[in-house]
């Protein structure tokens, strides 16, 4: 079993770092199966690669900082 530290995130192909950064902000503000089904039309992006992307970089609130 790998640990989460090792893993990858996804590879979201054909979008800059600044619109990744923007469409995981736009998920955070509203954070519902609509709004990935909003995203994946905005950016043409797999719904299913923007549901692991958020999965992956998600974190609890409550965990504390190393």
């Amino acid at each position: 079993m790998t640990e989460p530290s090792d893993e990858k995130p996804p590879a979201v192909q054909g979008l800059s770092a600044s619109e990744v950064l923007h469409l995981l902000e736009d998920y955070k503000a509203a954070p519902s199966s609509a709004t990935l089904d909003r995203l994946a039309v905005e950016y043409d992006v797999d719904r299913t690669l923007i549901g692991k992307l958020v999965q992956f970089v998600r974190a609890p609130e409550e965990q504390p900082l190393p």
